[in-house]
């Protein structure tokens, strides 16, 4: 038996093709909540719904029911190199376990603000002290990473220049393993 949305009668004519769809997106969620409601009767519910200005009320509309009921998708890892790091990552490699293990020294020590020697530190957990001191969680990486970032921004040029050659040098290998990777595959 064939059900249809579209109403004849001249009050009604005036139902979109975005109407349709919505009313038969509501009856079919309508119908597969309750199982025990025919589909006819899930589309009678819908257009009373929708006639009683209930749909606009809420701010239904066709996409609505779209957005539901979509999956995300896993984003598919491209193949080839990853892109070359910066400077300031080879920086933050070198000295992430070096700024941990201070901030894990003055957590247990239970250090009063005063008494910590370096500044961005102390600023940081000034932000937080209850949460850095009180949990009995790890490090948090955002912490050590303000911290690190606070001192790149502190170096001198000089100081910076052996992370930039080496940013410089991974840039470079990443430039030769995607120029190897697209002679492979042309």
């Amino acid at each position: 038996m064939a059900t249809t949305i579209n109403n004849t009668s001249p009050a009604h004519s005036e139902m979109t093709g975005a109407d349709s769809a919505l009313l038969l997106n509501m009856a079919a969620t309508v119908s597969k909540q309750f199982t025990d409601i025919p589909l006819e009767k899930a589309i009678a519910i819908a257009k009373q719904l929708h006639e009683s200005g209930f749909t606009k009320e809420v701010g239904l509309t066709s996409d609505s029911f779209d957005r539901q009921n979509t999956k995300k998708t896993k984003k598919v890892k491209k193949p080839g190199p990853k892109r070359a790091k910066n400077a300031y990552m080879f920086y933050l490699a070198s000295v992430r376990t070096q700024i941990t293990q201070e901030l894990q020294a003055i957590k247990q020590a239970n250090q009063s603000l005063e008494t910590i020697q370096c500044p961005h530190i102390k600023t940081f957990i000034q932000e937080d002290t209850e949460s850095f001191f009180e949990s009995e969680s790890k490090i948090k990486v955002a912490l050590v990473t303000k911290v690190a970032g606070k001192r790149w921004n502190q170096l001198s040029p000089e100081q910076q220049l052996p992370f930039q050659e080496q940013a410089k040098a991974d840039l470079a290998q990443k430039k030769l393993e995607f120029d190897n990777l697209s002679n492979n595959h042309t």
